[in-house]
């Protein structure tokens, strides 16, 4: 579960960082008067630029998340003597359902 929330809070950065792009907002609000409609010739593109910006965000974010993951398991995880193989064979042999059992049945 917090897996989820690490990578919804890369994106929405993703997103921020793509928002505060120098230059990127002043350009856009040069399109976008203020206290009137944005006129009717405008609207399409811009919306694909606001939408562009908040998906290439979005997209950023996974991208780091991605990065990440390979990065630990890839390069770090092995430097420090570990692999997944072993991980899971480790995880196998804890074997912790049948402690469950045991500890609820009081034979633990």
């Amino acid at each position: 579960m917090s897996d989820q929330f690490s990578l919804i809070s890369l994106m929405i950065g993703g997103a921020s960082l793509i928002s505060g792009m120098p230059g990127l907002p002043s350009l856009l609000l040069r399109f976008m008067p203020e206290g009137k409609a944005v006129p009717a010739f405008d609207r399409t593109w811009l919306a694909i630029a606001l939408t562009l910006q908040t998906f290439s965000g979005a997209i950023l974010g996974i991208a780091a998340e991605s990065f990440l993951a390979v990065g630990l398991i890839v390069y770090v995880m092995p430097r420090a003597g570990l692999s997944l193989l072993d991980l899971a064979r480790a995880v196998v042999v804890f074997d912790l359902p049948a402690r469950i059992g045991q500890l609820v049945a009081g034979t633990l």
